[in-house]
C-alpha cells in the first residue's frame, strides 16, 4: 500500500494522540507521587498540573474523535 497524504496525516494524528496519552499518564503518575510530599509550593504546582491535565484530557478526546471520524470517513470512500 502506498502512503497518501491523507493516510500519512491520519497516522500522524494517531501518533500524536498516543504521545499525548502517554504524557497525560506520566503527569498523573507524577501528581500522585507529589501528593505524598505536599508543601505549599507543591500544592500550587499540583493545582496547575491538575488544570493542565484536564485540558490535556479534553484535547486528547478531541484528537481521538477526529482520528476516529477520519478513519471512518476513509473507510467509506
Amino acid at each position: 500500500m502506498t502512503d497518501t497524504p491523507i493516510r500519512t496525516a491520519k497516522e500522524g494524528q494517531e501518533r500524536l494522540a498516543n504521545d499525548l496519552r502517554a504524557v497525560v499518564d506520566d503527569a498523573e503518575a507524577l501528581l500522585r507521587l507529589a501528593i505524598n510530599d505536599a508543601g505549599q509550593g507543591y500544592g500550587d504546582a499540583r493545582i496547575n498540573l491538575e488544570d493542565s491535565l484536564k485540558k490535556g484530557r479534553r484535547e486528547l478526546a478531541s484528537v481521538e474523535k477526529a482520528v476516529t471520524q477520519a478513519v471512518a470517513d476513509g473507510l467509506q470512500e
